[in-house]
């Protein structure tokens, strides 16, 4: 018969075992051999220690009770296991550099961040991999990327890539010739483009082939090599030449002009020479979204035309298409990533020399818009991807899309269709 719990002990009950006094329990005798065990066996501290743990008192059972309860009506609360440590992650940079060792480059003309080559004194050349192996490669930091890098990269890989799969910018086969100026932003866009390039490198994706060219225009005090580490860190094929048309720039510029307009002609010349000689179909500048904002002001107010920066065009002379990946990207943002990725800068004296420039005086008044909106440059960007041709005073643009120029009725139903109201 079940016994009554509430019954006082008799004489037929089986008393406990006892043990005698000072003895050892039977369960602390494993946990003493799984010590000697450890202790013996490897010197390593971390795995004593491990051992000597085990005889961490467990908690109470009421503890334990109320962890179980606590943890099913507050699941929030339950005892999450430690994160992993950080995975070290190679990021091909130089290492790092003192303040004032380089400048940002100053977009001060509308082609400002083409950099091309000519083929006198031409080197070709062609970086490792990405592991630091030896020689220059050596002094490369191995940094794990920051959540802000992180951030900013993933934001930036967003925006170049909506740009060129709305505009068709990369397509199988292509050899697209990336002009290297050795400012912050041609170092972004070769960056991002080596990134999408790996990440289309699949089956069922579009391969496409990356050759950087750098210009070395014979500027005095000119130091390219921390460039070159750079571009043999990351490990793209390369290619530097040297042309002395600094001399020619300060030489045929008037006194109190700017060299912009010059300095870009002339790399412009040479610029599908060199494409042609390198077999590429495609070149990609480092224009981004502020630098089309300031050429937009820039004709309005000197030449009274809307006319800003193409995403991509296709110039006859070369045959080839110019593209500009960055173009919806903010400069605010590329600053930032090249600050944090370390990117080697070369400052330019034709540029950084004039900064009483118009389009020095344009980007500070683009600057003056995120007082009326935060998002006041982002939106002026997007603007000039959603024009409506019905609300504007050319007559010409209204009858190209179907409508009178005059009264803004639609002619053609077919083009006026797309004609936003």
């Amino acid at each position: 018969p079940p016994r009554d719990r509430h019954a006082p002990p008799t004489a037929s009950m089986t008393p406990p075992r006892s043990r005698p006094p000072g003895s050892i329990p039977p369960a602390d005798h494993r946990r003493i051999l799984l010590l000697l065990s450890v202790l013996l066996s490897s010197a390593s501290s971390t795995a004593a220690a491990a051992a000597v743990g085990a005889f961490a008192p467990s908690p109470p059972a009421s503890d334990r009770r109320f962890d179980y309860y606590c943890c099913r009506r507050y699941p929030s609360r339950r005892r999450q296991p430690p994160p992993p440590p950080p995975r070290l992650r190679f990021c091909p940079t130089v290492p790092l550099r003192a303040a004032g060792d380089g400048v940002d480059d100053v977009d001060a003309g509308a082609d400002a961040d083409f950099v091309v080559s000519a083929a006198n004194g031409e080197a070709l050349g062609r970086g490792g991999g990405g592991d630091v192996t030896n020689g220059a490669e050596e002094d490369a930091a191995l940094l794990p990327p920051t959540r802000e890098t992180r951030r900013l990269e993933a934001r930036l890989m967003k925006s170049m890539r909506e740009t060129c799969r709305k505009y068709d910018m990369i397509e199988e086969g292509d050899h697209v010739m990336v002009c290297v100026s050795g400012g912050k932003d041609s170092a972004t866009m070769l960056r991002l483009l080596m990134d999408l390039r790996s990440r289309l490198d699949r089956p069922g994706g579009t391969r496409f082939q990356i050759t950087a060219v750098h210009l070395d225009q014979k500027q005095p005090g000119y130091d390219g090599a921390p460039l070159v580490t750079w571009l043999d860190s990351v490990g793209v094929a390369y290619k530097i030449v040297s042309e002395d048309t600094y001399s020619i720039v300060k030489d045929k510029t008037p006194e109190g002009k700017t060299y912009c307009s010059l300095c870009s002609r002339l790399r412009r010349g040479v610029l599908y020479n060199v494409a042609r000689e390198l077999g590429c179909n495609k070149l990609a500048l480092g224009h981004h979204g502020d630098d089309a904002i300031e050429t937009l002001l820039l004709n309005a107010v000197h030449a009274g035309q809307l006319k800003a920066m193409p995403a991509r065009y296709h110039s006859p002379d070369g045959n080839v298409d110019v593209l500009r990946p960055l173009i919806g990207c903010m400069e605010e943002d590329i600053r930032a990533y090249a600050t944090l990725m370390n990117f080697p800068i070369l400052p330019c004296n034709l540029c950084g020399s004039q900064p009483d420039a118009q389009r020095s005086r344009v980007k500070v008044l683009a600057g003056t818009l995120d007082a009326l909106n935060p998002n006041a440059r982002r939106n002026f960007v997007r603007a000039m991807g959603d024009v409506r041709p019905s609300h504007l005073l050319d007559v010409e643009l209204r009858e190209a899309c179907g409508m009178d120029g005059r009264t803004g009725r639609a002619v053609d139903a077919e083009r006026a269709r797309s004609v936003h109201g």
